[in-house]
This record gives structure tokens, sequence and C-alpha cells, in this order.
């Protein structure tokens, strides 16, 4: 499931809806107005990790990369993350048994990749709350997950992600396009972490990165064909980087982004695996809202390019 056509063109459609963008230009406004006068400063550095738009830019593996680092650094890191999908609203730590149902697809694959490193993951809908929460348990050091437009909090760095070939759409603010923040906003950014080419204006501060999939995954796979699915806000990005890095894929199916999958879905996709005799894959994000019995492959995103920018971006605070 892709996001809207108009989205990525000023369509006839796109222009009807271009007004209700100046109301939620307007509302957008006065909420982080208000949420900025009352905002947070923890007592520990704080880091934001967002974008500007709407699906998926390659966030989830930056934070990722950043706690690992910053664990490896000697930092109590804890994450930060509303927890979408998952059942808990009030500030919830992430344990072993919990589940993607629980508390969220992402901060599942989060827990499971950076386990067992110094990294705590907390969900909850009250990010001020969480990050209370958080440095009361002993956290040196603050990631918010998705948090560019989180205004509660005083952050000491600000990174943006960027997907260069996607960028800004159509550029409207939604409805009418894929933006949450108008892209003046990057002026607030101490980093732009760009993923791929890019044809718009961006700040000087652009720290180049690739995301491609772990070719350790890939090459057990070599010489098998592959059927790949996926639940992401663009899952097309998942099956061009699989062929990319040498996967021989022959088919895909596309899911929404977060979706949750049911028994009649597996059913019809190893049903459709047999026939085409093909090995199921997916990424890590899907893999944690599967039974452990599923005889799926996991293929794990890698964050290459100039890391070490980025971690060095993170840790002079």
């Amino acid at each position: 499931m892709s996001t809207p056509s108009f989205w990525h063109r000023r369509t006839p459609i796109a222009w009807l809806l271009w007004p209700l963008s100046w109301v939620y230009r307007v509302l957008y406004n006065i909420h982080q107005f208000s949420r900025r006068l009352n905002a947070y400063r923890a007592p520990v550095p704080v880091i934001s990790i967002g974008n500007l738009t709407v699906g998926g830019t390659g966030k989830t593996p930056v934070v990722q990369e950043l706690a690992r680092h910053l664990a490896k650094q000697g930092h109590l890191v804890a994450i930060l993350s509303r927890g979408y999908g998952g059942r808990f609203t009030r500030p919830h730590r992430l344990m072993p048994d919990d589940s993607a149902t629980d508390v969220g697809d992402e901060p599942k694959m989060l827990f499971q990749s950076l386990y067992p490193l110094s990294v705590h993951i907390w969900v909850g809908n009250n990010r001020k709350t969480l990050a209370k929460r958080a440095v009361a348990a002993g956290a040196t050091i603050l990631i918010l997950d998705d948090g560019f437009q989180t205004t509660q909090i005083a952050r000491d760095t600000d990174i943006v992600v960027v997907d260069g070939n996607q960028a800004f759409g159509n550029g409207f603010l939604l409805p009418a396009g894929p933006l949450r923040s108008p892209p003046t906003m990057l002026k607030r950014a101490h980093a732009v972490a760009l993923f791929g080419p890019h044809h718009i204006d961006l700040p000087s501060n652009i720290i180049s990165l690739s995301l491609t999939c772990c070719p350790e995954d890939v090459q057990k796979l070599a010489g098998k064909r592959l059927l790949a699915f996926a639940g992401l806000g663009r899952p097309e990005k998942f099956f061009t980087a699989l062929r990319q890095a040498g996967g021989h894929v022959v088919a895909t199916e596309s899911f929404p982004d977060h979706h949750a999958y049911t028994s009649a879905d597996l059913k019809i996709l190893e049903q459709k695996s047999k026939t085409l005799n093909a090995k199921l894959v997916t990424t890590a994000k899907d893999g944690v809202k599967l039974p452990e019995d599923t005889p799926v492959h996991i293929i794990h995103a890698h964050v290459g390019g100039d890391v070490e920018t980025l971690q060095n971006v993170a840790t002079q605070l």
C-alpha cells in the first residue's frame, strides 16, 4: 500500500485539498507554540531523530545506529517512542516478553536489534513523562524517535532524516501532500541525514548516508528465488534494495504500514511461495509481528555512508 499518488504531483485533487493544508499549518503552528512554552529541559543530553514527511524515510535505522554507538561509548541510552500500534498509553519500558502488539512494531524491532546493549526503550503517549521516567531510571542520554514535531521536550541536537528520492513530494502539507512540517522548519535542524540523491534545496549541514540490505542476510539466500513482502511506508524501497543487494526477487507483496499480519495473510503468502518455489523474505520490522514458526527469512537494514559524521554530530552535545 503506497502513499496517495497526488502527494507526489500537484494534481487537481492536491489543489482541491490545498486550502486544508493551510488550516493544518495554522493548527500546527499553534500546537508547536503552546508546547514550546512549557518544554521540559532534561538534565541529560537529548537527541531528536525525525522527518518532515509521512512515510518511511529511514529514521528508525538511524535511531538504531546512534543508540548502538552511544551505548558502546558508555551511555545508558533511552529511546522514547509513541509505540504506534501498541496498547500502552502510560509510560512502559520494554521487556523481553513484550510483543509487537503490546508495544508497537518499531520499538519491538529496536529492542531485539539492540539487546543486550545498555539501551532502554520506552513507549507511551506523553513524551515529557517518558523523558522524566527514563532519567529517573538512570538514562544518561535520550533519543526522541520521530521527535522533530515533539517540541514539549527541549533538545540539544535535532537530526532530520530525508529520503532524497522522494524528498518532499508535491511540496504541500497534509492532507494535500506528504509534509507534516513545512521545509522552512529545517533551519531548526542541526543536521540533515540524507539517504540517496536530492534535487531540492537543503541546508549545508548534510550527512550523506545509504540504506541497504544487510549483506550477510542476502548472502545466505544466494541463488534462491525470493518472494518478498513488507508492510512499510514505502515497501518498494525494500524490494529495490533487496534486488540491488543481489537478491533474486521473483514476486513481491505490499501491505499497509504497521500492518498486523493475520493467519489468512500468512497462509496466502506461504501458498504463493510454494507455487513460485520461492523463499519468503521480509524486513525486521515485519518479522517481529510474525509467529516464531513462520518460514520466513529476515533481512535487516544496514546504514552506510558517512556514519562517522552522524556519530560525531550526536556526541558533540
